[in-house]
């Protein structure tokens, strides 16, 4: 059976597409994937350890064909079947670099059954991973190892069980467990995971048993064919080199999650403080006291939704008034006193910041269509070669919760979700992804790579937990009250 959460996010998505469209259209599926996504050519691919099959969807004759139960039994028969040369590590190549995965592209997908398979699964919109893991999203006595070690398999998987080309994938664990690999170029974060939490909300409402099944009998079931591939040698030895770099990379890789749970958003808001002030501030004196008393150049998403097709902003948290907070908060010659005017005064820029970009007048896209028209006319300019050349050794985001308004944390905390996160963008900085989650709880995402002597993501999660505690301090007469 398929996992429930994952029957309403497949059904909300099909029937948002049949007021659309009638026809027949075939669904792939893959030894580990599955695209389902319809808004683009709806296709279904699965893709775990067994071969790809190919399966009709829809069908002009009714409006809603739910067979999955005995089609996957039908996969999960076939899934011992023998593979041909190269298939089982095939999704390593959506790994490579973007050069040498289109020569490889090129070269072995161009004709014949190849490219047959290989079309039907770039004309999936959608992808879905059956993953053998069991993992768990509980800390149990402050070690968030359990919690890491999800979070990294639904980053990278083992290098050829995630089909990195497709922008959104469903990963689906043995325990029911779902999480979500995306890629971005086409939208940012928070619309996937408006999508995930809406769907996942109306499991509930529109038509399923009490056993996860849909309601209503099915009326038939279409056998699966497989997808096929044929592969010279060279083509398979190709996959292998690049199988061994993509796990060279994950290796690399160095990923912390921290649930900090001592305070949270309800806190902070006692304080009078904008929370997402607070917590920029603190990665401000985490990164300082990480690097011994440095500063660097911080990135922070904001989000530009007020305009039509909008999608970001940059926001800069180091300010004069940050700087001279976070130098306070390190200089046993101040006072608490005067690190909280400080603070107040250093969220307060940063919100106005905020708001600006929100309003479309912050700096960083302006520089960036600069640097487009220059690199257009062909004309080399100094000055953005200095601006745009600086690494953002900090790059932080916010991912939004609750956006459908349908479930409160609060009350409901096994519903609560750690969010997602990013890799590092620079090779010596750190990448903080940090989701808010009700009153109580907030999740941060902490990656940077380990060939970095001078990163290290735990230590680094770490001092912001330390960093919200010591700002925490500054106010604890006026929480006690």
């Amino acid at each position: 059976m398929l996992p429930y959460s994952f029957q309403c996010f497949n059904s909300h998505v099909l029937f948002l597409y049949f007021s659309h469209s009638h026809s027949l259209i075939p669904v792939p599926i893959l030894p580990f994937y599955v695209p389902i996504f319809p808004f683009q050519f709806l296709f279904p691919c699965l893709l775990s350890h067994s071969p790809m099959f190919l399966f009709p969807y829809f069908h002009s004759h009714s409006p809603m064909i739910w067979y999955w139960n005995r089609t996957m039994e039908q996969i999960m028969e076939d899934s011992d079947a023998e593979l041909r040369p190269g298939e089982e590590h095939l999704a390593a190549l959506t790994a490579a670099d973007r050069k040498s995965w289109a020569e490889m592209r090129e070269k072995y997908f161009m004709t014949g059954v190849n490219r047959t398979s290989m079309e039907i699964l770039e004309k999936a919109a959608f992808m879905i991973m059956f993953d053998d893991l069991e993992p768990s999203l509980y800390v149990e006595n402050g070690d968030n190892t359990a919690l890491t070690q999800y979070c990294k398999s639904l980053f990278h998987g083992n290098g050829y069980t995630r089909w990195f080309d497709k922008s959104v994938s469903v990963i689906i664990y043995k325990n029911g467990k779902l999480g979500i690999n995306a890629e971005h170029c086409w939208a940012d974060a928070p619309i996937v995971g408006y999508n995930l939490e809406h769907s996942c909300t109306l499991e509930h409402t529109i038509g399923y048993r009490g056993d996860g099944h849909n309601k209503g009998e099915v009326q038939y079931s279409v056998k699966p064919r497989r997808l096929e591939w044929d592969l010279p040698p060279e083509a398979v030895s190709r996959i292998e080199v690049e199988l061994a770099t993509a796990q060279a990379s994950i290796a690399n890789l160095d990923l912390y999650v921290l649930h900090h749970d001592m305070f949270g958003k309800g806190v902070i808001k006692r304080m009078g403080i904008s929370p997402d002030g607070f917590i920029q501030m603190a990665l401000q004196l985490a990164y300082y006291k990480d690097t011994g008393g440095s500063f660097c150049l911080t990135y922070e998403a904001s989000m530009t939704m007020l305009f039509l097709e909008g999608r970001t902003e940059t926001v800069r948290p180091v300010t004069v008034e940050s700087t001279t907070f976070i130098r306070a908060m390190c200089n046993p010659d101040s006072d608490d006193k005067e690190r909280k005017q400080l603070l107040q005064k250093a969220v307060d820029k940063h919100s106005l910041l905020y708001k600006l970009a929100m309003a479309g007048k912050g700096m960083d896209r302006h520089l960036f269509c600069l640097y487009v028209i220059s690199k257009y006319l062909k004309i080399e300019s100094p000055f953005l070669a200095k601006v745009l050349g600086e690494p953002w050794r900090l790059s932080t985001s916010q991912t939004p919760a609750q956006q459908t308004g349908k479930l409160d944390y609060n009350n409901n905390p096994e519903l609560i979700s750690p969010g997602g996160g990013f890799g590092p963008v620079t090779e010596k900085g750190y990448g903080v992804s940090y989701i808010i989650q009700g009153d109580y709880h907030i999740y941060f995402h902490v990656s940077s790579f380990k060939s970095a002597l001078n990163t290290d993501s735990a230590r680094f999660a770490n001092l912001i937990k330390e960093s919200m505690s010591d700002m925490r301090e500054l106010f604890l007469d006026s929480l006690q009250k």
